[in-house]
C-alpha cells in the first residue's frame, strides 16, 4: 500500500477493535486538559502482548461476524432509503448529532465502549446504567414540576427524538396519536381522511388520501455517502444543508400561495401499509392535524367533489371562490397581500375554470364558466393572447350581458387598443341587439336603458357632455310626451326631427311643454331666447403655461355641460356645442307603450343616477346594479383627502365624549326613506351635497325628474321630486308643495314628506299643521295609510323627549276620541295601549306593493310603540328612555314576516331595519346605554343588509376609538369586503374610515385595497380621489405620479382622470410628460375644448415664466 493510501485511510469500525482494559496515558490526559476535539490516537487501543496470541483468532472471527452483519444492515438500508429517502436523511442526521460529544467525554466515551464489548450481555447491560448525574441520560423518578406548569419539555436541555410508530399510541390501532403543536405534546383522534389507519372502508379509503408530490429534481448524494455509516466524524461536526421539504415544514405558519390549501402544503399522507411494513425506528413522526381550520376542511370537501363529480359546475364555481378566501386567510387587515400572490391564486382559479368548462353540459352552465373564465383570465393573460380569446367568443356575447359587460370592461380598461369610437360603437350595437330583438320582453328592454345609461355616462366622462345630455332628452321626449298615433321608431323619425330641429324647450327645460305638445299645436310653439354670450375666460396669471391652459380648459367644459343651440352667441368656435339630430340618431331606441308601464321605474332610475342622483325605486331588480358599477361612478364628487390626524378636532375632544356619526357623508347606500330624503343635521342625507357632487345643473336635474315623473305616470314618485325640489336652495317650498299636493291630493307619503322636511329646517309648527290636517283625511280605519302620520308625529314627539304625547299620537290611530283629548292632562290607560297594540297589528296586508310599504309602517310602528310602554327592560334605562330590548324583539318579529314574503319585500325591510338603526341612535343620546348591545343588534342587521352604508357608520360610531383593535376594519375585512357583498359604496366607506379613524398609511391601505378590487379598479372617484391624497401628504407625495400613471391605464376614457395631470400634479410633472398626457387625450378622441398650440400661439408667456 503507497503512502498516499495510508494517508487517507478512515478511522476504523469500532468492531475492529478488540478488548482491553485501557491504560492511562500522558496523551490521555493532555487531551483531556487541552480540551481537544479530535479522535485520540490508536495507540490507546493496543492490547498487550501477553494476551495478544489468546485473542487474534477470537478478534478474526468478530472481524468477519461484524463485516458480514454491517453488509447486511447496508443493503437493508439501501432498500428502505428507496422507498423511504426523507426517512433516511433524517436517520443520517440522527446519527451525526448522536456520535457528536463534548472533547471532554470522547476519551472516555470510547474507554466505555471498549470496555463493554469484552463483556457479557449480562455486564453490558448493568454497565449501561449511569454512573452520574452529569450524564446525558439518567432515570428521574420524581419527575419534574415545570412540566405541568408550561405544558411541555424544555427541549433546549433534552436530545432530539422521535417517538415510535409516528406517534401513535399502543392498542388504539392507529386513531389516537400524540402530535406536536408548539411546545406541547397534545393526544388528538385521527378523524376519517386525516392519514393511515387500520379500517378501510368509507371516508378511510386510500383512493381519498393526497398522494405524495411528486420529485421534479433528482436529489445530490455524494459518493462518500454509505462509507460515511458507522464512523466518527474527524473534522467539526457540519450541520446538514435544509431540504425544500424542511423549509416547507418549518414555515407551516407562513402562507404559500401556490398552494391550494393557502397557506402551507399538506404533509403527505401515509397509507396503513406503509405503516405497517415499515420499521417502528424509522417512521416519520405524525403530521399536526388541525381539524379547527375550516378553510382547510372545506377545500379537501370541494376538490373530492370535483374530482368525483366533474359535472357538478356548482361545486367547480365554489372551489374557484373558494380561492379568495384562502388567499385572504394569511393577510393583516392593512394589508392586502402582494400582487404576486394575488396572481398566482387567479392562475389557480384560471386552471380550475379552464377545467369546469371542458366538463359543462349545458348552456347555462357554460355560459356560467365561461363568464368567470374571461373576467378572472384577462386579469394574467397577455393584452393579445385576452383580445384573441374574445374574439374566439365573441358569437356568445349575443345571448348573454354578463359576458358582453365583461368584454366591454376589458375594452375600456384597455389603453393600447383604446379608442373613444370604438367603444362608443360597441355600445350603440349592444343598444340596438337588445331593442330590436325579434321576441322582445320587458327583459329586452330593461336591458337596453341599462346600455343607453352605460353609454350615455361613458360619453359625459369622455369630454362630449352636451351630447349626452341631448340624448337623455330625446329618449324622454320619445318616451314621455310622444304622440298617441306614434307606433314605433320608423313613423317617430320623421316627426321628432322636425321637434329637435325647431330648437322648441326641450325635457329639463323651462317652460318645456313636450313633443306631444308641439305635435298638437302643429308647430305653433316658439324656441327659446338666444343664450347670451358670456365673458370669455381669462387664464390666470400663473406662470405656469400648462396651468393656464387648464384653468381655460375647465371653464370651457364647465360651459358646454347642456346643448346650445343655433343662435346662441358663444357657439362659433366650436362645432360640437350645438348637437343635431343626426348626432343623437344612432343613440336612441324605441320602448312600445305596451311595454312602457313594466320598464317606467327602470327609466325613472337610470335618469338619476345618470344625473348623480340616487335611484326613487329601490326594489328594482336590475341585470346588475348600477349604483354599484364602477363604470358609472364618474357622476359623484370625489373624496376629502383630509384625514382626522390632520385636524385638531379629534384633539379637542374629552375622553368621555364620543363623536357623532359621519352625518355630513355623501356615500349613501340605503333605501331612500323620508329620513334619508330630507337635509337634517341630525341624521343622513340622501340629497345633503346635491348641488356640489352633482355633475349636471341641479335645476335640469331637479325639473327633468318632475316633468320625467308626470309624463310615466309615476305618482309614487312624487315625494321623491318634491325631496329633490328642497334640497334646491333656488326653490320655495310652500309653492312647490303647494302644487304637488294639488296634483296628488290622496298622496299620504307626500303629506308625511312635507312635513318631515319643514320639520328639518327647523319650522316645527308647521309640520305639526300639515300632519294633523292630513291625519284627519285618513281618519277612517279602513285607510291604514294614515297610520304613516301617526308613527311620523310620535317620532317628532320623542325626539322633543315628550313621551306621554308619542304614546298619545300612536294611540289616537286607533281611538279618534284620543285625538280631541288636551295633551296636558293625557295619561293612557292600559284599554289604550291594548286598543292600539291591537288595531296595528290586526291591519289586513295584501300582496301588492302597496301591501309591502303598509308592512313596513305598521312594523315600525309596533317597535315604537313597543319601546314607549313595554315593561321589562334588560338594559340601562333612564327617564327620557323607553324599553329597547322590548323594540328590538319587535323588529325580530317583523324580520321573521318580511322573510316570509319573499324578495318583493326586501326594500321594505331594509327601510324597517334602517328605523331601528335610528330608534338606536336615539335611544343612545338620550341617557346610558351598552355599547356591546348596539352593537350586535347593528351586526344582526348587517348580515341581512351587509351593503347598507347608515348601518356601517351607525357601528363605526358605536365602536370605542380607544381600543387599539378596530372593530369595524375587522367587520369590514371578515363579512363587508367579500363576495358577494363587496361593492363601490362598501369600499368608499372602508376609505372614509380609515379617514376618521386611522392614519395615513392604513388610508393608503384602504385606497389601494380598493382599487385593485373588482368592485373599485375602473372607478373614476376612487382613483382621482386616490392621486389627491397621496398628493396632498409628504410621505405619500413621491407616489402621486406613478398612481396617476395606473389611473390612467385603468380608466383611459375619463377625461377628468387625465386633467389630474394639469391640475393636481402640474407642478410635479415636466413639460415632456404633460405633452403626452395632452397628446394621449387627443388619440385617443377624447374631447377638447382648447388647442394647446392654439393657446400657446393666442398667449405669449414670458420666458421667465416658461418651464
Amino acid at each position: 500500500m503507497s503512502d498516499r493510501d495510508d494517508a487517507r485511510l478512515a478511522v476504523p469500525k469500532f468492531s475492529s477493535f478488540t478488548s482491553s482494559k485501557p491504560k492511562s496515558t500522558t496523551s490521555d490526559k493532555s487531551l483531556t486538559r487541552h480540551g481537544a476535539s479530535t479522535v485520540p490516537k490508536f495507540s490507546s487501543f493496543k492490547t498487550s502482548e501477553k494476551n495478544a496470541g489468546d485473542t487474534e483468532h477470537s478478534t478474526d472471527c468478530h472481524r468477519k461476524h461484524d463485516d458480514e452483519r454491517c453488509r447486511r444492515h447496508d443493503e437493508d438500508r439501501k432498500k428502505r432509503s428507496h422507498r423511504h429517502p426523507d426517512r433516511d436523511r433524517d436517520h443520517k442526521d440522527v446519527k451525526r448529532r448522536r456520535h457528536e460529544r463534548p472533547a471532554a467525554d470522547a476519551p472516555a466515551g470510547q474507554d466505555r465502549l471498549s470496555s463493554q464489548r469484552s463483556r457479557g450481555p449480562e455486564e453490558r447491560h448493568h454497565a449501561s446504567l449511569p454512573a452520574t448525574s452529569s450524564q446525558a441520560f439518567f432515570f428521574d423518578t420524581k419527575g419534574d414540576p415545570l412540566i405541568r406548569k408550561y405544558g411541555g419539555i424544555e427541549r433546549a436541555k433534552i436530545p432530539d427524538y422521535r417517538r415510535w410508530g409516528a406517534g401513535k399510541v399502543l392498542g388504539t390501532a392507529g386513531r389516537l396519536v400524540i402530535h406536536r403543536e408548539g411546545a406541547r405534546d397534545l393526544f388528538s383522534l385521527r378523524m376519517p381522511g386525516d392519514g393511515f389507519s387500520s379500517e378501510r372502508e368509507g371516508l378511510r379509503s386510500k383512493r381519498l388520501r393526497l398522494q405524495p408530490p411528486v420529485a421534479l429534481r433528482a436529489r445530490k448524494q455524494t459518493a462518500d455517502a454509505e462509507s460515511e455509516e458507522g464512523f466518527l466524524p474527524v473534522g467539526g461536526y457540519i450541520p446538514p444543508r435544509k431540504s425544500v421539504q424542511d423549509v416547507d415544514s418549518e414555515g407551516d405558519e407562513q402562507v404559500n400561495y401556490r398552494s391550494i390549501e393557502g397557506k402551507a402544503k399538506t404533509k403527505q399522507l401515509v397509507d396503513s401499509e406503509a405503516s405497517e411494513e415499515s420499521e417502528p425506528e424509522d417512521e416519520d413522526e405524525a403530521p399536526p392535524l388541525d381539524r379547527t381550520d375550516p378553510l382547510k376542511v372545506r377545500s379537501i370537501e370541494l376538490r373530492r367533489q370535483v374530482k368525483e363529480h366533474p359535472n357538478n359546475i356548482d361545486a367547480w364555481i365554489e372551489l374557484v371562490h373558494h380561492q379568495d378566501a384562502l388567499l385572504r386567510a394569511g393577510q393583516v387587515l392593512s394589508h392586502e397581500g402582494s400582487r404576486d400572490e394575488a396572481h398566482s391564486y387567479t392562475e389557480i382559479k384560471v386552471s380550475m375554470l379552464e377545467s369546469a368548462l371542458e366538463n359543462t353540459k349545458n348552456p347555462r352552465d357554460r355560459a356560467r364558466v365561461l363568464n368567470m373564465l374571461m373576467r378572472e383570465g384577462v386579469k394574467v393573460w397577455p393584452p393579445k393572447t385576452a383580445a384573441k380569446k374574445w374574439s374566439e367568443v365573441q358569437h356568445e356575447e349575443e345571448h348573454d350581458l354578463f359576458l358582453w359587460k365583461a368584454h366591454l370592461e376589458f375594452e375600456m380598461s384597455n389603453i393600447v387598443s383604446f379608442q373613444f369610437d370604438r367603444i362608443r360603437d360597441m355600445l350603440t350595437t349592444r343598444l340596438h341587439q337588445a331593442a330590436n330583438r325579434s321576441e322582445r320582453g320587458s327583459n329586452d328592454y330593461i336591458e337596453a336603458i341599462y346600455v343607453f345609461l352605460i353609454l350615455t355616462r361613458f360619453i359625459f366622462d369622455a369630454g362630449f357632455k352636451e351630447l349626452a345630455v341631448a340624448a337623455w332628452q330625446g329618449l324622454m321626449e320619445m318616451t314621455c310626451f310622444r304622440p298617441s298615433h306614434i307606433a314605433n321608431l320608423d313613423e317617430a323619425r320623421t316627426e321628432f326631427q322636425d321637434f329637435w330641429d325647431s330648437e322648441v324647450a326641450r325635457f329639463g327645460e323651462p317652460d318645456a311643454q313636450g313633443w306631444k305638445s308641439y305635435a298638437a299645436g302643429k308647430g305653433d310653439l316658439e324656441p327659446p331666447e338666444p343664450a347670451q354670450a358670456q365673458d370669455e375666460s381669462r387664464p390666470g396669471q400663473s406662470g405656469d403655461v400648462y396651468k393656464r391652459w387648464a384653468t381655460m380648459e375647465r371653464s370651457q367644459a364647465e360651459t358646454a355641460r347642456m346643448p346650445a343651440r343655433t343662435l346662441d352667441e358663444d357657439t362659433g368656435d366650436d362645432p360640437f356645442r350645438v348637437v343635431m339630430f343626426s348626432d343623437i340618431q344612432p343613440l336612441l331606441f324605441f320602448i312600445p307603450s305596451n311595454v312602457l308601464p313594466q320598464v317606467r321605474t327602470y327609466l325613472l332610475d337610470a335618469f338619476l343616477i345618470f344625473c348623480g342622483l340616487a335611484p326613487a325605486f329601490s326594489s328594482n331588480e336590475w341585470p346588475q346594479n348600477p349604483l354599484q358599477d364602477a363604470f358609472l361612478s364618474g357622476a359623484r364628487a370625489a373624496l376629502g383627502v383630509n384625514g382626522s390626524w390632520d385636524t385638531e378636532e379629534n384633539g379637542e375632544l374629552g375622553e368621555g365624549t364620543r363623536k357623532s356619526p359621519n352625518f355630513g357623508t355623501a356615500n349613501i347606500c340605503a333605501v331612500p326613506s323620508a329620513d334619508l330624503l330630507t337635509s337634517n343635521e341630525t341624521w343622513y342625507s340622501y340629497l345633503r351635497s346635491v348641488a356640489s357632487s352633482a355633475t349636471l345643473s341641479t335645476d335640469w336635474s331637479q325639473k327633468g325628474t318632475m316633468q320625467a315623473i308626470q309624463g310615466l305616470g309615476l305618482g309614487a314618485s312624487a315625494p321623491y321630486a318634491l325631496a329633490l325640489g328642497a334640497a334646491n336652495p333656488e326653490t320655495i317650498l310652500k309653492k312647490l308643495a303647494k302644487g304637488m299636493l294639488k296634483q296628488y291630493p290622496t298622496d299620504a307619503a307626500l303629506y308625511n314628506l312635507y312635513a318631515v322636511i319643514e320639520h328639518a329646517q327647523g319650522n316645527n309648527d308647521t309640520a305639526v299643521k300639515v300632519l294633523g290636517s292630513a291625519a284627519a283625511m285618513f281618519k277612517d280605519m279602513s285607510k291604514p295609510c294614515g297610520l304613516l302620520l301617526w308613527r311620523t308625529w310620535a317620532w317628532f314627539d320623542l325626539e322633543a323627549g315628550n313621551k306621554k304625547l308619542a304614546i298619545k299620537r300612536l294611540c289616537s290611530f286607533a281611538d279618534e276620541n284620543l285625538r280631541q283629548a288636551p295633551d296636558a292632562t293625557f295619561n293612557a290607560s292600559g284599554a289604550d295601549l291594548l286598543k292600539a297594540r291591537q288595531a296595528i297589528a290586526s291591519i289586513e296586508l295584501g300582496s301588492g306593493a302597496v301591501s309591502v310599504e303598509l308592512a313596513q309602517t305598521q312594523a315600525e310602528s309596533l317597535a315604537l310603540l313597543a319601546y314607549l310602554t313595554a315593561d321589562g327592560c334588560t338594559e340601562p334605562t333612564s327617564i327620557a328612555q323607553g324599553n329597547i330590548s322590548a323594540a328590538m324583539a319587535s323588529v325580530d318579529e317583523a324580520t321573521r314576516d318580511f322573510r316570509l314574503r319573499g324578495a318583493v319585500a326586501r326594500a321594505a325591510h331594509e327601510a324597517t331595519l334602517q328605523f331601528a338603526a335610528k330608534l338606536l341612535h336615539l335611544h343612545a343620546s338620550k341617557g346610558p346605554f351598552r355599547r356591546g348591545f348596539i352593537r350586535e343588534q347593528l351586526i344582526k342587521f348587517l348580515d341581512i343588509c351587509p351593503r347598507n352604508t347608515v348601518l356601517l357608520s351607525l357601528l363605526e360610531w358605536c365602536d370605542s376609538s380607544l381600543r387599539v383593535i378596530d372593530d369595524t376594519r375587522t367587520l369590514l375585512h371578515d363579512k363587508i369586503l367579500i363576495r358577494p357583498h363587496d361593492c363601490h359604496s362598501s369600499r368608499v366607506f372602508a376609505i372614509e374610515h380609515e379617514l376618521n379613524r386611522g392614519n395615513v398609511n392604513t388610508t393608503r391601505s384602504a385606497f389601494e385595497q380598493a382599487v385593485s378590487s373588482d368592485a373599485g379598479k375602473s372607478s373614476v372617484q376612487l382613483w382621482i380621489s386616490y392621486i389627491r391624497f397621496c398628493h396632498s401628504h409628504k410621505e405619500l407625495r413621491a407616489k402621486a405620479k406613478d398612481t396617476f400613471y395606473r389611473a390612467l391605464r385603468d380608466c383611459p376614457w375619463s377625461k377628468d382622470v387625465m386633467m389630474e395631470a394639469f391640475g393636481t400634479l402640474v407642478q410635479d410633472m415636466d413639460s415632456h410628460e404633460l405633452r403626452s398626457v395632452y397628446n394621449t387625450m387627443m388619440e385617443k378622441g377624447l374631447r377638447v375644448h382648447v388647442d394647446l398650440e392654439e393657446f400657446l400661439g393666442r398667449h405669449e408667456v414670458p420666458k421667465e415664466w416658461k418651464r
